[in-house]
């Protein structure tokens, strides 16, 4: 857990370096941290290499829109995460509507 740590932007890129093709982390708790949007595209762009992680908490995180479309891009990519935690953030209402009506990552994303 990482949670509480206000990460921040930066931060945020180097978990994304740190998570890039880790053998054996499965979940990856950072709520409370700050990331934001740019943190959250790092940690997308990481994503897409990744085939280990199976759980993303990023509750609270000042996420907008910009990250969270990162992020269900990378799930596109990325069959092995099977819950990503998104609550608290600042995503419009009707970016969750989009993604809540697209099969493949509906299911994997909570808001």
């Amino acid at each position: 857990h990482l949670n509480d740590n206000q990460f921040g932007r930066a931060g945020g890129k180097a978990l994304a370096d740190a998570l890039y093709g880790h053998p054996s982390l499965s979940t990856l708790d950072l709520q409370w941290n700050r990331i934001r949007d740019q943190g959250a595209i790092a940690i997308a762009e990481s994503l897409k290499n990744n085939r280990i992680l199976s759980i993303l908490q990023l509750n609270d995180n000042q996420i907008g829109d910009e990250g969270t479309k990162a992020i269900a891009d990378a799930l596109k990519m990325n069959q092995s995460i099977t819950k990503t935690s998104l609550y608290y953030n600042s995503i419009s209402d009707g970016l969750q509507e989009f993604i809540k009506s697209k099969p493949g990552i509906n299911d994997r994303m909570e808001f």
